[in-house]
């Protein structure tokens, strides 16, 4: 796998040979404009073509790596994600859709919030800027469409990618629809911007503290479907409803390989890193339940 230790200002805008290798990946062209259809266009491709996991950083942690973890550089994400299929965790891949965005000439920067509004900022996102408008495209919640950050209450609903967006004392408290939960995730917007060193920082703290460091936990989109992995369980999401099947070994590898796209050395070096195993032990982190409640359902 390529080496994290690439220069800095490779997590502000991309080399030409590889944004252009990316694009062809993720079925666009250079003839993307800055404005709100291009936005549009850029987070629908990556949203159907990047996964969020923890694969890599599994692996990095279970093999004892004590370097950069995996992917905290955005040319070393991006390669990666060419080379093997793998994505990753919010401070990594939130870092990687910054510099693609950046690069293509949006005005972006980077954000920093709380999952489930717990008061911590733990959580990456991008916000871009049309025509003095802020919109939010984060690479975790893969929802589709950019979102509104205005001073108005936004709500979309939509069975798969419904959101609430509630102002307030200068934040956005996003909920967001995500698998196997029934109720609307929150998330607040906490600090805005941060720089990249500010995700390195986060992103070390997570190396010891979060939920990403034990049980596979994998989200992506494909034709009209949201699947998550979590541990062995692959919840997948339509239209029609909610489908939940425990997954043995070989088939969470199948899994991995053939439906999130991931190479075969990758899901070799997860296997051995542990990671399988894992998949099927209790997570050291159970979810806890979800506090609040979205603006519609109070």
């Amino acid at each position: 796998m390529a080496s994290p230790s690439v220069p800095e200002n490779t997590n502000e805008t991309l080399p030409p040979e590889l944004l252009g290798a990316l694009l062809h990946k993720l079925g666009l062209n250079f003839d993307i404009k800055t404005n709100f259809d291009g936005l549009t266009r850029v987070y629908e491709a990556w949203c159907t073509h990047v996964p969020f996991d923890n694969v890599r950083k599994l692996i990095a942690l279970g093999s004892g790596d004590n370097g950069l973890l995996p992917g905290a550089h955005a040319v070393d994400f991006l390669e990666n994600w060419l080379d093997h299929g793998t994505g990753g965790t919010c401070w990594s891949s939130s870092n990687a859709l910054y510099a693609l965005v950046k690069s293509l000439g949006f005005d972006a920067r980077r954000v920093a919030g709380s999952m489930r509004d717990v008061g911590v900022p733990g959580h990456g996102s991008v916000k871009v800027t049309i025509d003095l408008a802020d919109w939010l495209v984060d690479s975790s919640m893969l929802q589709m469409y950019p979102m509104p950050l205005t001073d108005n209450y936004f709500v979309r609903e939509d069975p798969l990618y419904g959101v609430e967006i509630e102002p307030g004392d200068g934040q956005h408290l996003i909920w967001f629809a995500t698998p196997p939960y029934n109720d609307l995730f929150p998330c607040r917007l906490m600090l805005d911007p941060v720089d990249h060193d500010f995700y390195l920082e986060r992103y070390e703290i997570s190396r010891t503290r979060g939920p990403f460091n034990h049980h596979l936990s994998v989200r992506y989109n494909r034709d009209g479907i949201r699947t998550v992995l979590q541990g062995h369980t692959r919840h997948r999401m339509t239209s029609r409803g909610l489908q939940s099947d425990a997954l043995t070994p070989d088939g969470l590898c199948d899994a991995l390989r053939d439906e999130v796209g991931m190479s075969e050395e990758v899901v070799d070096r997860w296997v051995k890193s542990g990671a399988l195993s894992a998949a099927f032990e209790p997570p050291l982190v159970p979810p806890a339940p979800i506090a609040g409640r979205p603006p519609s359902r109070r």
